[in-house]
């Protein structure tokens, strides 16, 4: 018996064999497909809604061709030899890619959606590219994760390095640093707008090694720790550093002309700028004289109980000392 070299169980009438009608035809067909499997060297396999050459090109794909939605354990597109891995339609909107029974991923519908994801390989040298596409000019790239505990976690040969924790913190479950401007790069800012907590060493453009302890701020010199005025700006010539010759400088500049000490809330001692000189202003007077510890001497302004004040001086020992009275 000779099998036709054409399948097509939709064929008319009279087609193969002149002794059948279609559906007789159709029978036939079927009977000695799911007896024999296909021809031996079939020319095409033909059915309403596709084609497929004997070189297995698919040379004609009607829009109405689908597959079985398909389960977990057998999905609608599956391989052969390995009947429980392929894709399946689980519910509505959503592509389930399914390996060995199990969803590794899901790909889910969104109304409207004109952004999407490209994934690209790459070259030696170089790691492959998981890119943001679409028709926007710029899409974001958004990454979430599901419940209050949640996290999401960067890894790097094969261990967790960084955390970013369901409430938006960011940890570091084993010991490392977090360099930024470094290796060639510009220097960049860090904006913190919650609590910074560093359980290591603070580092700012330093790199030092030794003399480091955990929980110590590492300036680098001639570095200022500088604030913001009343402006909401920072005044060039303000701040505090150690200078290359290791002296710790407190720099303010002429247009403040002041270091203010405050003591409850208020004012009482001024180191001050005076005629391009050095001065220290007292802006309180003491009612009574001071006590000096061990190998100290307290220097202090009083009121001698008749509203002048006087410049005085308290050893460990003996009676306080007058420098000088107000005339």
């Amino acid at each position: 018996m000779a099998f036709p070299q054409t399948l097509n169980p939709a064929s008319p009438a009279n087609t193969d064999s002149p002794k059948f009608g279609a559906a007789e035809i159709r029978n036939n067909k079927q009977f000695l497909l799911d007896v024999f499997g296909f021809p031996a060297a079939p020319t095409a396999i033909n059915a309403p809604a596709f084609s497929i050459a004997s070189s297995g090109v698919v040379t004609t794909a009607q829009p109405g061709f689908q597959f079985q939605p398909g389960t977990l354990g057998s999905p609608g597109f599956g391989f052969v030899g390995s009947s429980n891995t392929g894709l399946a339609t689980t519910g509505p909107g959503a592509l389930d890619v399914v390996v060995g029974g199990v969803r590794s991923a899901q790909f889910g519908q969104i109304a409207n959606a004109v952004n999407y994801l490209h994934f690209y390989p790459n070259a030696t040298g170089s790691g492959p590219i998981m890119q943001a596409e679409g028709a926007d000019a710029s899409v974001s790239l958004a990454i979430n994760t599901k419940g209050p505990s949640g996290s999401l976690q960067l890894w790097t040969n094969g261990q967790p390095r960084w955390t970013v924790t369901g409430t938006g913190d960011l940890i570091s479950p084993i010991p490392n640093s977090l360099d930024i401007g470094v290796g060639g790069f510009a220097p960049r800012d860090i904006w913190v707008g919650r609590d910074l907590y560093v359980a290591g060493t603070l580092r700012v453009d330093n790199g030092a090694l030794t003399g480091v302890a955990q929980g110590m701020i590492v300036m680098a010199n001639n570095i200022p720790v500088a604030w913001v005025n009343g402006g909401g700006v920072t005044v060039a010539g303000t701040g505090l550093y150690l200078s290359n010759t290791d002296q710790m400088v407190y720099q303010v500049p002429t247009q403040f002309n002041n270091h203010a000490f405050v003591f409850g809330g208020a004012v009482l001692t001024l180191l001050v700028a005076e005629n391009s000189g050095g001065g220290l202003r007292f802006l309180g007077k003491s009612s009574a004289d001071h006590a000096a510890n061990a190998n100290q001497v307290v220097i202090y302004w009083k009121d001698n109980g008749s509203g002048k004040g006087q410049l005085m001086a308290r050893f460990p020992t003996g009676a306080a000392q007058q420098l000088a009275i107000e005339p």
